[in-house]
């Protein structure tokens, strides 16, 4: 094959351009301590190192989060403790009031050192962060958590919201705790609140007796109650009431001390028909004082053909109201051949059919007294029994109050003159109620402060499981991008040589003429 001077020439020179490329190439990995300068270098390695670098920055900003709620758990168990310690001084000054040797005056001293607690515990629940941030207000950050009003109460402006932070890969860390729930922890009595279409079906509602926590007890267990009155026959002032737990089961009272189910009473009487149960009373009162709109249609559960209709409406309440005030339970008895039905009287069997009402059954609807089916689809001799009634929920409702309304009721009862046994009598109740809660608000500041503390301490966990994750992951990367600098050195001084080879050739190559010979 013939090789000419030109092609010599070229391919030496492209020999060392591609040994230079590499000498290079191998100076700079030295230089930069990187393997792959570019993805071309290795596009497989390069995706690897690319996953790798974004694991590591959530890492970082895990550490990030990690210092932030610390920050600010280590905060408020700060606060937690001050205000403890000024519930401890506020507990000693209580019991120091309660020596019968002081006089008003010495108790008004009382007070006022009272009230300055009382203003440093203000503050500590109001303490903002570095950021000018509400630490106890949930979620409004920005909103004061506890504002005193003029009558020297306090409300509570925030809410029950607390921020989660990401400190780990599968990990959320409470970084606050909203005031209601660290604070608000001392109970008022317990209250029944009256829900419904017409409150006025029973009255005199009363905890019979408040300390005893048994209606709460019972509204634990069973949830709200349903009281349900009905009409029972025909006979004035004869009714039913039924009093059923949150499932929908009767309940058992205690006065009368049976199943509160289908209990007959009369209303007609001027005896109150009063019911105990669950740690509570009420007076029953009959349907004719509701209004319309709170009675309702039930088909009994003794019904023979329940399932017969789809739909039902009240076209007039006052005459529906009427009709089922006069006659108690009614049964619908169908004839379909006749196109007719009739109404009966459950308690007696007397046919009540307004007008001797028929009926064209391919219609689907049928209307007495006030009250229609629609989409009906009935047999010869069906039958539906119907049921009017009303009903109330009770609800047990108990509020609670914060170590603010609880000095505040101290200053008070220390600023009022004891001047005979009463008011003797009244300030040992008030100073016992006041011990019993500041006895609450420390249990309830120890149980924060403990979860607190198990916060932080996962947060301490988290630290180094991350850090431990994070070098794993910094290891894996090095082995992907770091260079060997003992081998590439080598190599370094290898393509040296080679190249430094190279040139010499070409020198004495490109002297290869035939002119030299002339």
């Amino acid at each position: 094959m013939r090789i000419s001077t030109q092609q010599i020439f070229n391919r030496s020179v492209e020999q060392m351009q591609s040994q230079q490329t590499q000498l290079a190439k191998t100076q700079e990995q030295i230089s930069t301590g990187k393997k792959i300068l570019q993805p071309s270098d290795d596009p497989i390695a390069a995706a690897q190192i690319l996953k790798l670098n974004r694991e590591i920055a959530r890492f970082d900003k895990f550490e990030d989060n990690i210092d932030v709620a610390s920050r600010r758990l280590e905060l408020e168990e700060t606060v937690l403790d001050q205000v403890d310690i000024a519930a401890d001084r506020m507990k000693e000054l209580t019991i120091q009031a309660g020596s019968a040797t002081l006089t008003d005056a010495d108790r008004s001293f009382i007070a006022e050192e009272v009230r300055q607690l009382q203003d440093h515990i203000a503050g500590l629940m109001n303490t903002q962060d570095a950021q000018g941030e509400y630490l106890f207000a949930g979620s409004k950050a920005k909103t004061p958590p506890f504002v005193e009003q003029g009558d020297g109460s306090f409300i509570y402006q925030g809410d029950d919201g607390q921020r989660f932070i990401q400190v780990g890969a599968e990990v959320q860390v409470a970084s606050n705790d909203s005031g209601r729930a660290i604070f608000e922890v001392i109970p008022d009595d317990i209250e029944v609140d009256v829900l419904g279409a017409d409150t006025s079906l029973v009255s005199n509602v009363s905890v019979l007796d408040p300390e005893a926590d048994t209606y709460k007890t019972f509204s634990d267990t069973f949830g709200d109650v349903r009281v349900v009155i009905s009409k029972e026959g025909d006979t004035a002032g004869a009714y039913r009431y039924s009093v059923l737990d949150s499932a929908g089961s009767p309940i058992t009272g205690t006065n009368p001390a049976v199943l509160l189910d289908d209990i007959s009473f009369d209303s007609s009487d001027l005896v109150a028909d009063t019911v105990e149960f669950g740690g509570i009373q009420l007076d029953l009162s009959d349907l004719s004082g509701i209004t319309d709109t709170a009675l309702s249609i039930d088909k009994t559960a003794g019904s023979p053909d329940t399932s017969i209709t789809s739909d039902e409406n009240i076209t007039n309440a006052a005459t529906m109201k009427a009709f089922f005030e006069a006659n108690g339970d009614v049964r619908l008895n169908f004839s379909k051949p006749a196109n007719t039905f009739t109404v009966t009287r459950i308690s007696d069997g007397a046919d009540v059919t307004p007008g001797g009402v028929p009926i064209d059954f391919s219609s689907g609807t049928i209307s007495f007294a006030g009250y229609e089916l629609t989409d009906v689809s009935i047999a010869d001799g069906d039958t539906l029994d119907l049921r009017a009634s009303a009903d109330v929920t009770l609800r047990a409702e108990e509020d609670r109050h914060s170590l603010l309304q609880t000095a505040e009721d101290l200053i008070n009862l220390l600023e009022t003159p004891v001047t005979d046994t009463a008011s003797r009598i009244a300030l040992s109740e008030g100073l016992a109620t006041a011990l019993e809660e500041l006895s609450l608000a420390k249990e309830g500041n120890l149980k924060v402060r403990t979860a607190v503390g198990a916060r932080i301490n996962t947060l301490d966990d988290l630290t180094a499981v991350n850090a431990d994750f994070k070098l794993f992951t910094e290891t894996t990367l090095s082995l992907l991008e770091d260079v060997d600098l003992t081998e590439a050195i080598s190599e370094f001084q290898l393509q040296e040589i080679t190249l430094q080879a190279a040139q010499a050739t070409f020198a004495r190559v490109q002297n290869l003429n035939l002119f030299n010979f002339l």
